[in-house]
This record gives C-alpha cells, sequence and structure tokens, in this order.
C-alpha cells in the first residue's frame, strides 16, 4: 500500500450529492363516461391518458408517458416544475378529450387533481351551439368560426375516426323559395 493507492487503484473518491429545491408534483386523475341516463357519472374501464410536454415556443408535443386507468378509473403521473403538458384522455366508443396543465411557477409540493367525463359517440348526435350565419349569407359570422375552430375541429383531430354530417337551416325571415334557396347554399 502507497498512500491512498491499494494495488494499483488510486483515488476513488466518494461523493455525496443532495438535490436541493426539487419539488414534488403528481397529477392525479378520474376518467368517467357520461351518460344521459344517469345523474351520476361512472369510470371508464380501460381508459387510456397520454401525458405530453408542449413547447410553446413551437406548439409542439412530445409524450413523456402513457398509461391505462385503474379499475376504478383513476390515475397518476409524476410531474415537473417549469413545464405545460398536454393531457389526453381516449376509450372506445368515446370522444377523446384533452386539457392543458401548467405547472409553471408552482413552488412547493403539490397534488394537481384533474378528471375527464367522457361523453360517448356511438348512435349519438351533437349539437354546437351559438353558430351563425351573417343575415342574408350563407358565411358563418367571426364567432361562429371561432366555435367551429376551437370546439368541432378540435374534436375531429382527436376523433379521427368519426363520420360528421353537418346541417344548418335558414331562419324564418324572407320568403319560403328564397331561404330554401339560400339554405342550400
Amino acid at each position: 500500500k502507497e498512500g491512498n493507492k491499494i494495488k494499483g487503484f488510486c483515488c476513488d473518491d466518494l461523493y455525496h450529492f443532495k438535490e436541493l429545491n426539487r419539488i414534488s408534483l403528481t397529477l392525479k386523475g378520474m376518467v368517467r363516461s357520461s351518460d344521459s341516463k344517469e345523474e351520476f357519472t361512472k369510470s371508464v374501464r380501460n381508459a387510456k391518458v397520454k401525458l405530453f410536454v408542449l413547447d410553446t415556443a413551437t406548439n409542439e408535443q412530445y409524450m413523456v408517458q402513457s398509461k391505462i386507468v385503474n379499475a376504478d378509473g383513476s390515475y397518476s403521473f409524476p410531474m415537473e416544475s417549469n413545464k405545460t403538458y398536454i393531457i389526453k384522455a381516449e376509450a372506445r366508443d368515446h370522444l377523446t378529450m384533452e386539457k392543458r396543465l401548467s405547472t409553471i411557477g408552482i413552488m412547493n409540493d403539490k397534488d394537481l387533481d384533474l378528471d375527464f367525463i367522457l361523453d360517448t359517440y356511438k348512435d349519438k348526435s351533437f349539437e354546437l351551439q351559438d353558430v351563425y350565419f351573417k343575415f342574408n349569407s350563407d358565411e358563418l359570422t367571426e364567432s361562429s368560426k371561432k366555435i367551429m375552430d376551437e370546439k368541432l375541429f378540435v374534436t375531429l383531430k382527436n376523433n379521427p375516426e368519426l363520420i360528421v354530417e353537418i346541417g344548418s337551416h335558414t331562419d324564418s325571415k324572407g320568403t319560403e323559395a328564397y331561404n330554401k334557396s339560400l339554405s342550400q347554399k
């Protein structure tokens, strides 16, 4: 033995690092199914929840984790601080839903709650409220375009398997012949 050498090995220094200021963030929630026949919702078996990090500079989403919910419809994910997340819940015969959640500025340990109530779509029709056309025109109003972009576009993007039929009608102003002609545009 020479100094701190033992048979050809030298200088085995051991270090211990302690991470300071690390906070514990956990996302917890439930995935349930809406059913208009029942006042209360029921958990969705085999629903999948996907966690994405959102790059706010490019609007790109990067999947971090995906998991099947527990038998009671619950899920949880560990999260990191100072990130923006997109969380998507999906299940067979249900509309996929996505929500945005930010951990930016959270400075203490915290459990974050985020529940999903998924609408079933099998043999159903849906109505978009407050979608109007400009008077005497077949062009949508600006507020209606916004509703279409925020609701219909997102729903179709998240549920590409949907088959959609869109219908509308005219008001009762004008003659019947004129309204029939306008409604065919």
